[in-house]
């Protein structure tokens, strides 16, 4: 019982909580502005859970063809990962089938 007050009840609140606010920001007027700032926010935490450090300033830099020095391997890799999060938001529901996973990761050349 323990269990269940301490750890499962926040964890059921907490998934209806982001459930509200992805519905909400779906219908906004800047859900394509909120679902970029995401996908940096994602890649720049993907980063740091690989042990690659790299700043949202710099990727975002990189983004724009902007950069202030020599991209490196973390930066590099967190774009890609930019790039691909982009494929997979413009490709629709044909992304989870095998020909979509292997446009993803470069394999084929159109979108299926």
């Amino acid at each position: 019982m323990v269990l269940a007050e301490t750890l499962i009840w926040p964890l059921a609140q907490a998934e209806d909580l982001v459930s509200r606010l992805d519905e909400r920001v779906r219908t906004c007027p800047f859900a394509a502005g909120w679902s970029a700032r995401l996908d940096f926010l994602e890649a720049v935490a993907w980063g740091w859970n690989t042990g690659q450090v790299v700043s949202n300033e710099e990727l975002l830099l990189h983004d724009e063809s902007m950069d202030r020095q020599m991209p490196g391997v973390a930066l590099r890799a967190a774009h890609g990962l930019i790039r691909a999060r982009r494929k997979a938001m413009a490709g629709g529901a044909e992304i989870l089938s095998p020909a979509g996973a292997a446009w993803l990761a470069g394999r084929r050349t159109h979108p299926p």
